[in-house]
């Protein structure tokens, strides 16, 4: 029996013969399932035919309006048409719903009305109608909507809006703004009417005359070779017979349904829905609290303190130094600190030594980078497209990186940080190259925030209207998760089940991002990229680069000649051949070194990966159930409606005099940086605060909505984002407004009180103990040992994948490797280490890291090669101060492992641990000389594998 795979959505497999069978074939065996190819339906399995023989048509009054007034007319009638649908009479019946029309004539499988009944999705609470009834249904429809006395009402009028998704869809590939074939532009009616270079293609009224129509029923267009060089595929039966309808009928334009389509205020949506706490307008001024018979307290320990005081709890002692200065320089930095940094502050008389400590960090280059991963993780941020196949890396992607770092190392303002990302193109003129400065660079580099999803539009085979809107769609999740704190994504195929969003707002947000990610007027990642220089810079560029360029490719090709001559036929890898052979690892070092010196010296190109609007945007469809070929009402550009009034459209214009982008974005944001917007600020300043204190006031970072968790303290959050936008959006001041409260200093220790009133820590009577994510463990194994670059920048470091299957990171030439947010990301090699500890699989994004605990964790921190190698360089930095005995030895590792000095039973026990690892090592061969450091290199991988070094006290 032949292999027969198994396809859990067959309306996506119908989408995947549609594209790949020609329209000649009719009867297909697959294995052994008969299915039945046309043009109306791709296919349809033979347990489910279209249509099933009966003596007469069904009627409508009489078969099945009886029928919808028994099970559909409690929300679907006169005076409640819930989702904008009456089904009271055939004339609203063909009108349709706010999603578009629900039958489809002589198509069942393209009938949201019969696909809902069919499903079981309605009527919500039954009774549900009977198989028969059910096939009754579908009859009529197959059968071509049979109405007992149709009168001009209850014929299906066609206008524009339901002709347009069709020619954007299977025709303006050829005939659109790109390629004009014919002199032939298909982008709108006004242009259709105009013809093409044979004359005009629609003739009013008939349709037997009009060449379009005679090329499509044909099948000369589309041209039957080229649909897949052009990514269509042929139009359905049902699409051909709506062109039909709307010529016969004369062509009308838009009508009174369509135009202003679904425009404000929006009737799904209540102001009783603006009521959850989360869509309400930020207020101006929130009272800071008085704690009865307390000490004066700022501001965020008066909010944490009247809820302690009510529950009978005092705040928990200030932690001792050592364990705070760890927390604050790995919850800034990412690193520890070193055994001077510790020294330094630990022994510090100055009053103010705390407050210096946070300023010092926040100057430092390394919070960029620590901060900067916290962003990346919001962005999506990976160094390859994904994809199912081939994930091919992004050549440029790390620039983005690059502009997050420098960006909040600067300080950037946050609104105008989150203007760049969402509109940088439209910020300013960037179209000559010879005023370009580096502040419109930097524009256009920060959206590509907007192109992190996967995107396998580049491929030969994925590059078809699903695929691109697959970005679209993760560039809107990834901005209603990570900037609004909303499941935004829930809406795209039908109304949000739990919060007030309906399917056309999600649809009025991608009407905003038209203009760059248009569907019907698309550029693959190959393509959409800006070079930023003149023909001149170009010129010499290349002059400089290409006699470099040579010099790089002989050193790299005697390299490989070293490493094959060395190698010999004995397979071994180059990892294999330089751990036994020394002077080979000598050699290969510097032809490293002399190979990275070139690349120095070459001067890079200025590509930037960035998203621009074209300014030519098509019209925006709600999508029934999400499905891209089935277009329902126009949408124009919008906000969610329980985020406004619900009267005020969105304010678009373009961004400058003789602009040609559409300002839609730009609207957008600067919405979205508004100085009283419901959830901008409030999710940020949540997100600040969860990643300092191991939890948000909202836990449910991503989700704000009603199914997320409401906030433990709102008024402390609403006087956060209060604060932090009257401070001028300053992402340090808000670090030290939550370092510098009582609250983060608090210790972690629990006492029998608190464990009592206060068992999971929700009213912060405590710090909690928390794992430090994969980026700090790496980098901190780093910081230790000596072996970590402060290499900043520049193109992601490569990564290499062992026989064994580990990807590890690839060290520079001086054999020190950079910091895990400067390592290579590519999503099918995520570095091994950092994979094991929860780094995210970019899915489209991360808003909250999830901490597992895997025995596999454990097993590569105590077996992993690497990581013993790195302990014995810990080892050796210990042992290179002369004559340092067994105790001082162990009291320098504790110091810089876990930032305080052992206690007297744990220096007791590590020097009868270490002494007896000497004799050991000494009985096993190894030398006087060489026997304690390996002994001292053994304790500290113990020390590594504790949980003190991987957690947060």
């Amino acid at each position: 029996m032949p292999f027969i795979p198994r396809i859990a959505n067959r309306r996506r497999l119908t989408a995947l013969f549609d594209r790949l069978l020609t329209p000649g074939l009719r009867a297909v065996t697959f294995g052994l399932l008969p299915i039945w190819v046309g043009a109306s339906a791709p296919f349809a399995f033979a347990t489910e035919p279209a249509t099933t023989a009966v003596d007469s048509p069904p009627v409508f009054e009489d078969d099945i309006a009886p029928l919808l007034r028994s099970h559909c007319a409690d929300c679907h009638n006169e005076d409640a048409a819930e989702g904008g649908l009456d089904l009271s009479s055939p004339a609203t019946l063909l009108r349709g719903s706010d999603s578009g029309p629900v039958v489809t004539a002589r198509n069942r499988d393209r009938s949201l009305l019969f696909e809902v009944i069919r499903d079981g999705e309605m009527p919500p609470d039954g009774p549900h109608l009977t198989d028969e009834e059910i096939q009754r249904i579908g009859n009529w429809i197959d059968q071509g909507l049979t109405f007992r006395e149709p009168t001009e009402s209850a014929v299906a009028m066609a206008d524009e809006h339901e002709v347009l998704p069709i020619l954007l869809l299977r025709c303006t590939a050829c005939h659109g703004a790109e390629l004009k074939r014919g002199d032939l532009d298909l982008r709108s009616v006004t242009a259709l009417l105009a013809g093409g270079a044979s004359g005009a293609v629609a003739i009013p009224g008939d349709p037997d005359s009009s060449p379009m129509i005679t090329r499509v029923e044909s099948e000369a267009c589309p041209p039957p070779g080229q649909l897949l060089n052009f990514f269509v595929s042929r139009p359905s039966t049902s699409e051909i017979e709506t062109l039909r309808r709307w010529i016969a009928q004369g062509m009308p334009r838009e009508s009174d349904r369509q135009a202003g389509a679904l425009a404000p205020p929006d009737p799904h949506v209540t102001d009783a829905d603006r009521q959850h706490w989360a869509f309400r307008p930020l207020p101006s001024r929130v009272a800071v609290p008085v704690v009865p018979n307390s000490e004066p307290l700022q501001p965020v320990d008066a909010f944490i303190g009247q809820r302690l005081n009510a529950a009978g709890l005092p705040f928990a002692p200030l932690a001792e130094r050592p364990p705070l200065i760890r927390r604050v320089f790995i919850g800034l930095t990412g690193l520890p600190p070193t055994s001077e940094e510790l020294a330094r502050w630990r022994d510090s008389d100055d009053e103010a030594w705390y407050p210096k400590l946070i300023d010092e960090l926040l100057a430092s280059p390394r919070y960029g980078e620590r901060w900067g991963r916290h962003w990346l993780d919001i962005a999506g941020y990976a160094d390859s497209e994904g994809g199912q196949s081939e994930d091919p890396v992004r050549e440029f992607a790390w620039k983005y990186r690059d502009y997050v770092i420098r960006s909040l190392n600067e300080d950037k303002p946050w609104d105008r940080f989150l203007l760049e990302q969402l509109a940088g193109d439209e910020l300013a003129d960037y179209t000559d190259p010879a005023t370009l400065t580096p502040e419109i660079v930097d524009n256009l580099i920060a959206t590509g925030f907007l192109r992190m999803g996967v995107d396998e539009t580049g491929s030969r085979t994925m590059n078809f209207v699903p695929e691109r809107l697959g970005l679209v769609y993760d560039a809107l999740n990834i901005v209603g998760s990570g900037l609004l704190g909303l499941s935004v994504d829930c809406a795209r195929c039908h109304h949000h089940k739990y919060d007030p969003i309906p399917q056309a707002d999600y649809y009025r947000l991608k009407a905003i991002f038209q203009g760059a990610f248009d569907e019907h007027d698309w550029m693959s990642w190959k393509t959409r990229r800006l070079d930023l220089e003149t023909p001149n810079d170009a010129n010499r560029r290349s002059e400089h680069n290409t006699p470099l360029a040579r010099q790089l490719k002989s050193l790299q090709q005697e390299r490989q000649t070293l490493l094959k001559s060395r190698r010999g036929e004995s397979g071994m890898t180059e990892a294999m051949l330089v751990a036994k052979l020394p002077e080979l690892a000598d050699s290969l070092r510097e032809f490293d070194q002399a190979i990275a010196a070139v690349r120095e010296q070459m001067i890079p190109a200025p590509t930037v990966r960035a998203l621009w609007d074209r300014g030519r945007p098509s019209p925006t469809y709600v999508l029934i159930r999400g499905e891209h070929d089935r277009p329902g009402r126009r949408v124009d550009p919008g906000v969610p409606a329980v985020l406004t009034d619900g009267t005020m459209p969105l304010e678009v214009s373009p961004p400058w005099p003789g602009a040609t982008s559409t300002g839609r974005r730009l609207a957008f944001a600067r919405w979205l940086v508004g100085p009283d917007h419901p959830l901008t600020a409030r999710v940020l300043v949540n997100r600040v605060w969860s990643l300092h204190m191991g939890r948000g006031i909202v836990p449910t970072l991503d989700n704000f909505g009603h199914q997320g968790e409401p906030p433990s303290h709102p008024e402390l959050l609403d006087w956060l984002a209060r604060d932090f936008i009257d401070g001028g959006w300053s992402l340090k001041s808000l670090h030290r407004r939550i370092l510098l409260s009582r609250t983060f200093r608090q210790t972690s220790d629990v006492t029998p009180q608190q464990q009592e009133l206060d068992p999971d820590n929700l009213l912060w009577s405590r710090m909690s103990v928390r794992r430090v994510d994969a980026e700090a463990l790496r980098d901190s194994l780093l910081a230790v040992t000596g072996r970590l670059s402060d290499s900043m920048h520049g193109p992601p470091a490569p990564v290499t994948v062992r026989d064994d299957g580990l990807v590890m990171a690839t060290p520079d030439a001086d054999g020190r490797s950079r910091r895990s947010v400067y390592l290579r990301m590519r999503r099918t090699e995520l570095p091994s280490l950092l994979a094991l500890f929860d780094y995210p699989a970019m899915q489209p994004n991360c808003i909250q890291r999830t901490v597992s605990t895997v025995s596999l964790q454990a097993l590569i921190l105590k077996n992993n090669a690497q990581i013993h190698l790195w302990c014995g360089d810990l080892a050796r930095r210990i042992l290179s101060a002369p004559d340092l005995p067994p105790p001082a030895q162990i009291d320098a590792a504790y110091q810089t492992l876990f930032c305080r000095q052992p206690t007297v039973s744990e220096q007791d026990e590590a020097v009868r641990v270490l002494l007896r690892l000497t004799e050991l090592h000494q009985q096993n061969g190894a030398s006087p000389a060489d026997a304690p450091g390996m002994a001292l290199t053994t304790l500290c991988h113990t020390l590594v594998n504790s949980a003190e070094f991987s957690f947060l006290d």
